[in-house]
C-alpha cells in the first residue's frame, strides 16, 4: 500500500514538474513577443535601445551591425564623410528619389546613408520612407585628378542653387564653366580666379540644356576651362536631384 502511494506520489511530481516547464516556456514567449518590432527590426542579433526613435519621427537609428558610411552623394563610390556605428542615431532630411538613399544628419555632417527595406536603418513605425520629402541636396568632393586636371572642384547644391569653389587655378586665370551629361551641354557661369589662383560662386542650376531639353536629375559633370587655351584643368562628376 505504501509502495503505490510513493507511485502515485512521484506522478502527481511529475505532472506538477511538466506543467511548471509549460507554464514557463508560455511566459517566456508571451514576454519575447511584448518586445517592440523596432529592437527586433534590422540586422539579425542587433539590439538597439529604440526609445529616441520611438518618441521622435524625426530621427532614425543605423541598424546595419557593422554600421554605415555617411557619403557626400547618393552613390556607393562617392567619397565617405564619416562612419555612423551600429545603434548611432540621425536625423532625417529627404530621401532620393528611387528611395535607395537617405539623406540625412549623423555625427555633425550631413550626406547620405544608403536605405535597404530597414536592414540597414529603421525609424519611427509612423514614418515610411515615401513621406520623406525628396532631397535636392548634393555634398559633393573635390574633383578627380588626374594629368591633365591641375585645378580642384568643390559643389554644394542646396534648394536648386549651386555653391562652387575652384582651387589651383593660375594666378588672376580667366576660366569658364561648362556643365554636361552625356551630350548635352551648357556654358555655367564665366570668371576670373584671385591672385591665389581660386574663385568661389553661387550661381542657380539652369533650367534646360542649350538644344532646349530639360535639365533633369541624374549624373552631370561640372568641366573648368581656362578661355584663353581652352585647357580643361578640372572635372567633377555630381548627382543633381531638382
Amino acid at each position: 500500500m505504501e509502495m503505490l502511494k510513493n507511485i502515485f506520489s512521484d506522478k502527481k511530481k511529475s505532472m506538477w514538474l511538466i506543467i511548471g516547464a509549460v507554464v514557463v516556456v508560455v511566459l517566456v514567449i508571451l514576454l519575447g513577443s511584448g518586445r517592440t518590432t523596432a529592437n527586433l527590426a534590422g540586422t539579425a542579433g542587433v539590439v538597439c535601445n529604440s526609445s529616441i526613435i520611438d518618441s521622435d519621427p524625426a530621427m532614425g537609428q543605423i541598424m546595419a551591425a557593422s554600421g554605415l558610411f555617411l557619403r557626400v552623394s547618393p552613390d556607393v563610390n562617392a567619397a565617405s564623410l564619416t562612419a555612423l556605428p551600429v545603434c548611432s542615431t540621425f536625423e532625417l532630411l529627404g530621401r532620393s528619389p528611387d528611395s535607395q538613399w537617405l539623406n540625412v544628419n549623423g555625427a555633425d555632417n550631413e550626406g547620405w546613408i544608403f536605405y535597404f527595406e530597414e536592414e540597414y536603418v529603421r525609424f519611427n513605425a509612423s514614418v515610411s520612407i515615401e513621406d520623406l520629402p525628396i532631397s535636392n541636396a548634393s555634398y559633393q568632393q573635390t574633383s578627380s585628378s588626374g594629368a591633365s586636371y591641375t585645378a580642384n572642384v568643390l559643389i554644394s547644391i542646396t534648394n536648386n542653387t549651386a555653391d562652387v569653389i575652384i582651387s589651383k587655378m593660375s594666378s588672376n586665370a580667366s576660366f569658364y564653366v561648362m556643365l554636361a551629361s552625356g551630350n548635352k551641354s551648357i556654358v555655367f557661369t564665366q570668371g576670373k580666379a584671385d591672385a591665389n589662383g581660386n574663385a568661389h560662386f553661387q550661381k542657380a542650376m539652369p533650367g534646360v540644356w542649350a538644344d532646349g531639353s530639360a535639365v533633369l536629375s541624374g549624373q552631370l559633370t561640372m568641366n573648368v576651362f581656362l578661355s584663353q587655351t581652352d585647357t580643361q584643368v578640372a572635372a567633377q562628376p555630381f548627382v543633381y536631384y531638382r
